[in-house]
């Protein structure tokens, strides 16, 4: 019985799969990264924007409580001591 290696014939077919690609196909590969990288960034800004818009609301709304809070208790001391 022959013994076998199985990735020799991956190896061999990847060999065969190499090729030179051409300096057009290099540069389009290269803008497409690029214009990637410019949405991937674009798209953290617009997170980082959502993200703060999102926590300055809910900063509000405490606020908001705790004055309120502050507000009632001040009305309620003002009706005791009178």
């Amino acid at each position: 019985m022959q013994n076998i290696d199985p990735f020799s014939k991956i190896e061999a077919s990847v060999e065969t799969e190499e090729r030179q690609f051409t300096d057009e196909e290099v540069a389009v590969t290269k803008k497409k990264r690029k214009v990637a990288n410019e949405e991937g960034f674009r798209n953290q800004i617009r997170d980082f924007a959502f993200n703060f818009r999102t926590r300055l609301r809910i900063f509000e709304v405490v606020v908001f409580v705790l004055l309120s809070i502050a507000e009632a208790n001040c009305v309620q001391q003002e009706a005791t001591a009178t």
